[in-house]
């Protein structure tokens, strides 16, 4: 019911804010949240690159640096506690991110790889790193969104990402906070 909404407010903003390009978020929000990936990714993929063309480097290193640290900490305390649930959402996200690139779909796999990041963090049970993440998720989301609009081969997306979720599920602590903080260092 709530996705009909999405779909039709997004439908509607389409419509009217054709051919403005400071309405991309909106719709392309909206059209995510209907559960229309691949009519969400064009939008969030153009507003991903107009923010990237008004940004400052520094703005990608700050986003780079605080994501990481975020996600470094939260795989350090995901692997720590090695909570059955929690090991088990991080691999079911791992394979959701597999069966995308199977499936050759950019859309889908912005998404996947979006979600695996957002379920480390959410499998840690800890409110306020989570609080903290939802601060910078849309930007987080831009972020992915446009760094894997370049991609030519999606394949590579499942060996960037195995490392990292391999060194949870045996329970490599520190293997697994210095991978996830580093993950995106070659984007920036």
């Amino acid at each position: 019911r709530r996705a009909d909404a999405h779909r039709r407010i997004a439908a509607a903003l389409e419509l009217r804010y054709l051919h403005a390009p400071a309405a991309a978020e909106v719709v392309g929000e909206h059209y995510r949240r209907a559960g229309e990936a691949g009519k969400a990714f064009p939008y969030l993929t153009a507003a991903a690159r107009r923010l990237r063309d008004r940004s400052q480097p520094a703005d990608a290193w700050e986003l780079y640096t605080l994501r990481g640290s975020l996600e470094g900490l939260a795989a350090r305390l995901v692997t720590e506690r090695q909570r059955p649930d929690a090991i088990a959402s991080v691999k079911n996200a791992f394979d959701r991110l597999e069966r995308a690139v199977a499936a050759e779909s950019h859309a889908d796999v912005a998404a996947a790889d979006a979600g695996l990041h957002k379920t480390i963090v959410i499998a840690t049970g800890h409110a306020r790193l989570q609080e903290q993440y939802r601060l910078l998720e849309q930007q987080i989301r831009r972020y992915i969104l446009l760094t894997n609009a370049s991609i030519v081969d999606l394949s590579q997306m499942v060996p960037a990402h195995r490392p990292l979720v391999e060194a949870i599920l045996v329970g490599d602590i520190e293997s697994a906070a210095r991978l996830a903080q580093e993950h995106n260092a070659p984007e920036v």
